[in-house]
């Protein structure tokens, strides 16, 4: 299941843009050859770290229940 998540690296991201991305959620935004987790908040900030998880090498993912980012590898 793990090995399945690193496709991922490779796919286009979530949306095609930043601005695509409504305030109080977030998206993976393609970034040429890397990934850029990128949360807007509600007053229309953007916030965007690496989209890689420092701990297992998969693409984090947005939890819009939970309002966080998670790891599909390890939770």
């Amino acid at each position: 299941h793990t090995a399945v998540q690193y496709r991922s690296l490779v796919s286009p991201g979530d949306v095609a843009s930043r601005d695509d991305i409504p305030p109080g959620c977030g998206a993976v935004v393609r970034d040429g050859l890397s990934k850029t987790a990128v949360y807007r908040d509600p007053e229309g900030f953007t916030h965007e770290l690496s989209a890689i998880c420092p701990h297992s090498g998969c693409v984090v993912q947005w939890n819009q229940t939970e309002l966080s980012w998670d790891c599909p590898c390890h939770g």
